[in-house]
């Protein structure tokens, strides 16, 4: 117990590169217990799973830029290995992060030889991860700049307005989560104004209950809103994350507006967790940590240590360890779950530490952001260093093309248009810029299987099976579905009509017309969302 005790003590004052690596080590940790694997009926690959708990373990202990490496290599392997390039969208981001690492880390060591100082390494880091995130967000806000996705009533806001208002109705205990939370953000805002804004209000008891009351009333009033006030809601949302993405990402280059703008970030990406869409905003975290100045840091570093009892640990390291049990809690339950299953307590373990863990690493980063004295100034950092390798500006670039696929006419998801109403399909597309799709070279959305009557629960397989009935499928994906449903011994009905009159079949599997062999390069690299037939476009992920 003192050697692990004497383990943390010397732990307590981590470098940016340290903390850079166990922020990025926690959403891809979190994200092994996450559901998605079970959605299409896929069984978690818990060999492998077990392979990246032991290495993230190993790392912890050793956090150095080789077994950060060695993390990067193992959890790209993982990926590739299950599901690239079919993944939901934080996994694309996250094996496009890694192969960036994986090429401009080895770059980075060699650059700064023979010293190799931690610092000096991430100094070399920190332009590409700047440019990345930047990049990220200008593509993920220029696909919500379409009609559908300003229009509330088809809005993706609403989706997540719907995510939230489940959270804040869940019982806990017996009690609606909407009354317990009340006196605590009434709290934190009083905190708030006192702490960072140095406002010292004298409130009295009657006072206090006043402002829980009126709280409860506007929390209740917001999530049961209908009507007008709702749309305004939803529509006002809708601009706020537009703006966000599409213009903000791209002033972070002005220094002045960074700590405004990593504030904001923080609050919409918090709002995104807590609804129960963690893993994405998660990655964002560590890319976006590499915006935030050397002596903001420090002071970071020295309000994080954590004293208890007897005990001092920095709550980087406690972080990453909350993570760890959780992610351990999924995986001892998806190894024993035909004899004892407890995936309901170990999903909320898992949940609750990663929700405190962030809690934990912002909570003094805020009060630094908005703290108003003088010398505490956040003055923002430039995004591009000199001597930064030129290479490193191929990654952004070819993120940036990857995010474009859609109006090129080859990929609508996996390219971070998730929740974003977009629709690119046929001569015209719902862009407010691109409506006539002049960037379109290939023709596979057009190409299309129109299904009529289908078993949408017995087909449904893979991360991202969306309802098929009565919306059409390009042929490209429409083959591989089929491939999909052979590979895994399924047989499906169903009713489609392609370039002629309705066909009906029993088993669409072994159909010679579309039953393949083995999957064509398309079927591979090209992924494809349903295409509504008719009217506004509907939100998917």
């Amino acid at each position: 117990m003192e050697k692990l005790k004497n383990y943390f003590c010397l732990r307590l004052s981590p470098d940016q590169f340290t903390t850079f690596i166990i922020l990025y080590m926690i959403p891809v940790i979190h994200e092994l217990g996450y559901l998605w694997w079970t959605w299409g009926g896929q069984k978690a690959p818990l060999l492998l799973q077990g392979l990246i708990l032991a290495v993230a373990t190993f790392v912890a202990l050793n956090v150095t830029a080789a077994t950060f490496l060695l993390f990067t290599a193992i959890s790209t392997i993982y990926y590739v290995v299950t599901s690239f390039p079919e993944n939901p969208n934080h996994i694309t981001l996250l094996v496009f992060c890694n192969i960036a690492i994986l090429i401009s880390l080895p770059l980075s060591v060699l650059r700064t030889r023979p010293i190799c100082d931690n610092d000096m390494i991430f100094a070399q880091l920190k332009p590409l991860l700047r440019l990345l995130v930047m990049t990220l967000l200008f593509v993920a806000g220029f696909h919500k700049f379409n009609a559908d996705f300003l229009n509330p009533e088809i809005s993706c806001v609403n989706l997540v307005l719907w995510l939230l208002e489940k959270k804040v109705f869940v019982h806990i205990f017996g009690i609606p989560a909407l009354i317990l939370l009340s006196p605590i953000m009434i709290w934190a805002g009083y905190w708030v104004v006192r702490k960072f804004l140095s406002l010292k209000p004298k409130i009295p008891a009657t006072g206090w209950a006043s402002l829980v009351m009126l709280a409860f009333v506007f929390f209740a009033g917001l999530v049961l809103s209908s009507g007008d006030l709702r749309s305004t809601i939803v529509g006002t949302g809708a601009i706020v994350v537009v703006l966000w993405q599409l213009v903000e990402g791209p002033l972070l280059f002005l220094r002045r507006l960074q700590a405004p703008i990593l504030l904001i970030s923080l609050v919409l990406l918090g709002t995104i967790i807590v609804s129960g869409i963690p893993m994405f905003p998660a990655m964002l975290f560590p890319l976006l940590f590499a915006f935030i100045p050397d002596h903001i840091y420090v002071r970071w570093r020295n309000r994080s240590i954590l004293r208890v009892g007897g005990w001092e640990v920095h709550s980087i390291y406690l972080c990453l360890f909350l993570n760890l049990v959780g992610a351990s809690l999924m995986y001892i339950n998806e190894s024993v779950k035909s004899a004892y299953d407890f995936t309901t307590f170990a999903l909320y373990v898992r949940q609750i530490f990663f929700l405190g863990s962030m809690v934990l690493l912002l909570i003094p980063l805020l009060r630094e952001a908005l703290c108003p004295r003088r010398e505490r100034k956040w003055e923002g950092v430039e995004v591009w260093a000199r001597g930064t390798p030129r290479l490193f500006m191929l990654f952004p670039i070819i993120l940036f093309l990857w995010g474009m696929t859609p109006y090129l006419g080859l990929r609508t998801t996996g390219n971070f248009s998730m929740f974003s109403n977009i629709r690119t399909e046929g001569l015209a597309s719902n862009h407010l810029l691109l409506w006539s799709n002049p960037f379109k070279l290939w023709g596979y959305q057009e190409d299309r299987v129109k299904i009529i009557a289908i078993d949408d629960e017995a087909a449904k397989i893979g991360h991202h099976y969306d309802p098929l009935e009565g919306n059409s499928l390009p042929v490209v994906e429409f083959r591989k579905l089929v491939t999909m449903w052979k590979e895994s011994g399924r047989k499906v009905a169903l009713t489609y009509q392609y370039q002629s009159d309705p066909v009906s079949t029993q088993d669409i599997v072994n159909d010679q017309n579309w039953s393949t062999v083995e999957r064509s390069w398309q079927t591979f690299w090209l992924d494809f969302r349903p295409v509504q037939e008719s009217g506004s476009n509907q939100c998917r992920w």
